[in-house]
């Protein structure tokens, strides 16, 4: 006989369903491991961000030589192209790499993740599009001044580009990849922290 009170809810004890601790402990190790390697791989990308400034230099080049604005290479983190009978170029410096605007959403994603706040899947997809999105603005930013030093020369181009356009396109990219970030994390269902499931026993 079950005891029910004034709005018909069972007042007799409830009962875990069995298996349910193991499964959350299952879950609760993932995240914490999978929070643990995102947070590595944040370090990575900080201390080995040469090799990252190298990749932008390439893909960089690579861009400019398929849509046919300049001839351009790679060396190193560098990018040169001819321009007026003359080689010029400029180089992903440190400052300009998107390693340092990447690497937090790493921290971020992996504290979300290992405290169980967002799915590990919505972690990681979250993070996976807001590095995406800033590669992609550091990569119109690299366009938007080899085009710049093309069309006005190499002084005026790199100074216009560099410090008024780059610092636009930067500053809309990062933006955009967090407000996506926010959204991707905590716009489609909440956090992860769902109640266990109980049922009542006669």
């Amino acid at each position: 006989m079950k005891a029910f009170n004034r709005r018909g809810q069972s007042n007799v004890p409830a009962a875990p369903i069995e298996g349910e601790p193991a499964r959350v402990r299952a879950r609760t190790t993932t995240a914490s491991a999978l929070g643990l390697l995102l947070l590595v791989a944040g370090v990575v990308v900080l201390t080995q961000q040469a090799l990252v400034r190298g990749l932008e230099a390439r893909s960089a080049a690579r861009l400019a030589h398929l849509v046919g604005l300049v001839p351009a290479r790679s060396i190193g983190s560098s990018v040169v192209f001819p321009i007026r009978g003359r080689f010029v170029g400029y180089t992903v410096s440190e400052g300009c790499t998107v390693a340092f605007l990447v690497a937090p959403f790493f921290l971020i994603a992996a504290v979300l993740i290992a405290s169980r706040h967002t799915a590990p899947r919505r972690g990681l997809r979250a993070l996976a599009v807001v590095t995406i999105v800033l590669f992609a603005a550091n990569q119109a930013r690299l366009f938007v001044i080899a085009a710049s030093m093309r069309a006005l020369g190499y002084e005026s181009g790199y100074e216009l580009s560099h410090v008024f356009l780059g610092t636009v396109l930067t500053t809309l990219g990062a933006v955009i990849g967090l407000l996506i970030f926010v959204w991707l994390v905590v716009g489609e269902g909440g956090p992860d922290n769902r109640r266990h499931r109980w049922v009542g026993v006669a």
